[in-house]
């Protein structure tokens, strides 16, 4: 292991690579962010399919960072742990993420590399339960994933979370200690480079929403709302930018309800915040959200929110200041919100004009970059005594 000179750091981003998402986003944010302060920072990508991992390896060689690949895949891990942890003992520090970066890189540590300084970012927590529960805590399904993640964390230094909601999880779930686990916020710096495109404008009336269509997003709760407003509002637009497993059954869903001309499906689209920027209000009915980068996205573009209160969106927007907030999961309630805030143009640019200020203050790259600094120097620090 190095010294550390100063401040300067010799840090090591692990995930697993499947392609590009948020946490994949978060990273090489974060990278460009600590090397621009002077940190030293290489990327670990874990795969089991080397071709997913392209476009990710794409995006870090344009961006300079230097990047190392090893297979996980069945016996392949045994092979590739002795290696990982050779090419740790290179630097300070090594921030694994998700949970089959956690395990490998715990097994790494337990196996071949003792004094390794690792900590965890925790993005999500498993499907299937945040589907089921959201991020609530009391219910502790202890299945292959519970064990598996307490494994991971008994081997890990400290870990941080990037939501309130998930931080309590961990905590209330006990798999990690209540005093190793810190709060660190996604932080963004996002460009103007977004249009409100009239070729994107459906209705006179639209509402969209970004996400994954799977189950935890809560497409369902918003066509339901449409479904109640249609009487007074006949020609308005709920726009669906995403793919994803529930698109069939949300598709028949739309069919059985006779909202055929009312709900639009897009598909995957690149320019998703032209989207937003074309729409009245953007809509995150999910029933969780690890942080809710699409709230980010829509604060970018200044077009206000209509969320149901369950966590992250009621840590991150104020009622009634920054954006809507629902009892969860009550449609009548949400779609009198959609109601209320069509009805008053003046209302909704003053939640959209609230919440950018958000952005660029509470959730602004910089302070996520200094936080993580902060965050690795204290876990070298105690470590090293």
């Amino acid at each position: 292991m190095t010294e550390l000179r100063g401040s300067s750091m010799k840090i090591l981003q692990a995930t697993y690579v499947r392609g590009v998402a948020g946490s994949e986003n978060f990273l090489l944010n974060a990278i460009s962010g600590l090397k621009a302060k002077g940190h030293q920072v290489e990327m670990l990508i874990l795969y089991v399919d080397q071709q997913e991992t392209e476009a990710f390896k794409k995006l870090l060689d344009e961006r300079a960072i230097k990047h190392h690949s090893f297979d996980i895949k069945g016996f392949s891990l045994l092979k590739s742990l002795k290696g990982i942890a050779k090419l740790c003992r290179h630097f300070d520090l090594i921030n694994s993420h998700l949970l089959h970066a956690d395990l490998t890189l715990s097994l790494a540590k337990r196996f071949f590399h003792r004094k390794m300084i690792l900590v965890s970012g925790k993005h999500g927590y498993e499907e299937w339960y945040i589907n089921k529960f959201g991020f609530d805590p009391k219910h502790k399904t202890k299945n292959k994933y519970w064990y598996i993640s307490r494994l991971a964390e008994k081997n890990t230094n400290r870990s941080f979370a990037i939501s309130k909601g998930i931080q309590n999880l961990f905590i209330g779930a006990d798999i990690s200690p209540t005093n190793a686990i810190d709060l660190i916020y996604y932080g963004f710096e996002f460009d103007n480079q977004f249009k409100n495109d009239p070729n994107l404008r459906f209705g006179p009336q639209q509402l969209c929403i970004v996400g994954r269509l799977t189950a935890f997003k809560g497409h369902r709760f918003a066509i339901e709302s449409v479904e109640i407003l249609k009487d007074e509002f006949p020609e308005i637009k709920l726009v669906l930018v995403g793919w994803g497993e529930l698109e069939q059954e949300l598709k028949q869903m739309v069919q059985d309800k006779g909202l055929e001309d009312n709900v639009i499906f897009t598909g995957f689209q690149k320019n998703a915040r032209d989207y937003m920027a074309s729409s009245d209000i953007i809509l995150l009915p999910s029933i969780s959200e690890g942080f809710g980068i699409v709230l980010a996205e829509a604060m970018s573009v200044k077009r206000p929110i209509i969320a149901f209160d369950v966590p992250s969106p009621s840590e991150l927007l104020e009622n009634n200041i920054s954006g809507v907030l629902v009892p969860p999961y009550d449609v009548p309630k949400y779609a009198t919100a959609i109601r209320s805030l069509l009805l008053a143009p003046e209302h909704q640019q003053k939640l959209a004009e609230k919440a950018y200020e958000m952005l660029q203050d509470k959730y602004h790259l910089s302070r996520m970059i200094r936080q993580l600094e902060e965050f690795y120097l204290r876990a070298i620090t105690i470590e090293r005594g």
